[in-house]
């Protein structure tokens, strides 16, 4: 009979970029979790084409591995590639580039093309509530009355439960990093982004554990550890991550999922 994995030793904090192969690779001896292991796989907060973007972890990702790979747009011809069915494509000019590869609230993988092992590319919603000035200092940002619509804060959930259905799937996935989707370009308010990705990621493991428990616990197999990695911008925001995992920490350790708002909260 293998032994048991608690969901609440599994869940971590760093504070790093998340497109910085040097932290990917020491993150987790950094966090005395094992001296030679290292992160496999990363969660890219994409758009909708996965064709990239200009800022974010999504720009940063693509940046990166177009260097990798030798050149601007590479990693878009390879993700192409992986995901678009090129069969009767006589040149370049009948490709479709703008096309929907990955609907929001929804997750594909692709490889990592020496970057990392795999690449988990997921497309957040788009903040409709009350927006801080972004020029206000965190503390104040924080005061700002936030409201959000409860379709777009479920689809920011159904992302990183498409994460955890994908690693299901795929049992030689074992460390992953992940950012906080939605915080950036999306404009989500950082601490009820924060909120919904550590909720989001141990409830979806809870019910992983609930209904499939053989699969789930095998410690040789799977899943071992998932890295929410904090861009060191503001460094209250690493303090702020930490006690959010310690608190809800604390339920998915009893067994219990989380509620990040209430739906009267969200309308």
């Amino acid at each position: 009979m293998p032994l048991e994995k608690d969901i609440d030793r599994m869940l971590h904090v760093y504070s790093g970029d998340i497109s910085d192969k040097n932290k990917l690779d020491t993150c987790l001896k950094e966090l005395r979790i094992g001296k030679n292991l290292k992160i496999d796989t990363i969660v890219n907060a994409a758009k909708p084409t996965l064709m990239g973007s200009k800022q974010g972890v999504d720009g940063a990702i693509h940046k990166v591995l177009d260097r990798q790979l030798g050149g601007e747009g590479k990693f878009n011809a390879k993700i192409r590639e992986e995901l678009d069915d090129l069969s009767g494509i006589e040149s370049e000019e009948d490709i479709i580039v703008d096309k929907i590869r990955c609907p929001r609230g929804k997750a594909v993988i692709t490889k990592g093309y020496g970057f990392c092992k795999y690449i988990i590319h997921v497309v957040g919603s788009q903040y409709d509530g009350i927006e801080a000035d972004p020029d206000e200092s965190f503390k104040k940002q924080r005061k700002v009355f936030k409201t959000c619509s409860s379709s777009r804060i479920r689809m920011l959930e159904s992302c990183y439960r498409e994460i955890i259905n994908i690693v299901k799937a795929r049992p030689y996935i074992k460390n992953i990093a992940i950012p906080i989707v939605g915080s950036g370009e999306y404009k989500f308010p950082y601490e009820l982004a924060l909120r919904i990705a550590i909720a989001g990621i141990g409830n979806a493991l809870i019910d992983w554990k609930q209904k499939d428990p053989e699969s789930f616990s095998d410690m040789n197999e799977g899943l071992q550890n998932i890295v929410f990695f904090i861009f060191p911008d503001v460094p209250k925001k690493e303090n702020m991550a930490r006690r959010t995992l310690e608190e809800y920490n604390s339920k998915f350790k009893t067994g219990k999922q989380v509620v990040t708002l209430t739906s009267t909260q969200s309308q």
